[in-house]
């Protein structure tokens, strides 16, 4: 049995749920997922998820230079996990014993290319988990890049090592649909009613929930609310709605399939792996203001290729009832998301793992 190494980041939740998801594609694989931050070192992970946090809700001036600036931040990190961490790290691997690596995130990636100079030569894959490719991807010396569609940055143009577009991983789940109705039942919603779904992301950032008041108002309207780890956003919203049959609301659940199967539409921060599972489960889309930096980024992307369509605060209602009205608005996004399923190749990488770890040069 080949062993599979999954090196992922505890900086939001996306890409360890990425990285989970690329692990389904390997069940006669001996997997592992790995945190690397969380193995090497607890204390500073916190720090650094703590510090990420506050800055892209205190300072998210400070959080978009940061990510549209040099990548100097990302080689800073991958030095101090090989310089405090090699030893640890070198233990990782040795207890793995990993015949391929795969990294959704670009530290885990950059620490795992520094000990080639070692000559550790295992097969390295990147996976984006964002549908921006970050220019942190360029210092890594991977074999492969999983990139999510067929846009390439400037800097990619000119690499001759293989760059496939696979998208973004999403679990096997979210590439099928039960029946509305059975979802619906399931959550013990009205089968005639339509379904919105909000998702705050897995941290339930949000800035402003003041668009909600005449909701509870709207009987002709279903709503469920997903707040993830905020448990302050859970408690005030559970407290508020708690006597309102057609609102419901969650904290971090693990049945995002069935709800996005029960829905009629989305509303969300433009996050790549809620994006995507939305765009597999071919549900509308409609993107708030979120977190400077990546989901900027992701937000033009989609918007770009009509994947879903953008509203303030102040018109989510409006923009709600306008989709839920006119069934028909959907229909070209509908054709997009299709269009976009069929350019990306999530198939291929099991085969090119294959080829990888059956061609590897074990280092010394």
């Amino acid at each position: 049995m080949r062993n599979l190494l999954l090196l992922s980041e505890p900086f939001g939740g996306g890409h360890t749920k990425a990285a989970e998801a690329t692990a389904a594609l390997f069940p006669s694989w001996n997997c592992r997922v790995v945190e690397l931050a969380s193995y090497l070192d607890p204390i500073l992970a916190k720090h650094i998820s703590k510090g990420y946090l506050k800055t892209v809700q205190m300072a998210p001036w400070l959080w978009r230079k940061i990510y549209s600036g040099q990548p100097t931040e990302a080689a800073f990190i991958s030095y101090i996990y090989r310089k405090k961490y090699g030893s640890k790290l070198a233990t990782l691997l040795f207890q793995t014993k990993p015949d391929l690596i795969i990294t959704t995130h670009p530290f885990p990636a950059l620490a795992i290319s520094s000990l080639r100079k070692y000559n550790v030569h295992i097969p390295l894959i990147g996976i984006v988990t964002d549908f921006h490719v970050h220019s942190s991807w360029s210092l890594g010396q991977w074999d492969v890049l999983c990139i999510p569609s067929e846009e390439k940055p400037d800097w990619l143009q000119s690499t001759k090592r293989l760059v496939l577009p696979t998208g973004i991983p999403v679990a096997p789940d979210f590439k099928m649909k039960q029946p509305k109705a059975i979802a619906k039942k399931l959550l013990q919603l009205n089968e005639q009613k339509p379904v919105v779904l909000w998702m705050g992301g897995s941290e339930g950032i949000c800035n402003n929930m003041e668009w909600i008041a005449p909701i509870q108002k709207d009987q002709d309207t279903q709503w469920i609310f997903v707040t993830g780890h905020n448990q302050s956003l859970y408690h005030h919203l559970k407290s508020r709605f708690e006597h309102f049959n057609h609102i419901k609301v969650y904290g971090y659940v693990d049945n995002i399939t069935t709800l996005m199967d029960a829905s009629d539409l989305l509303i969300s921060k433009a996050g790549g792996i809620t994006c995507s599972e939305a765009i597999h489960k071919e549900l509308p889309i409609v993107l708030i203001p979120g977190l400077p930096g990546q989901e900027e980024e992701n937000c033009s992307f989609l918007l770009r290729h009509g994947l879903a369509v953008t509203t303030t605060t102040t018109d989510i209602l409006s923009t709600v009832h306008r989709i839920l009205c006119q069934p028909n608005l959907h229909s070209h996004t509908l054709i997009n998301m299709k269009r976009y399923k069929r350019s990306i190749e999530s198939n291929r990488l099991s085969f090119i793992c294959e080829a990888l770890a059956s061609e590897r040069k074990v280092g010394t």
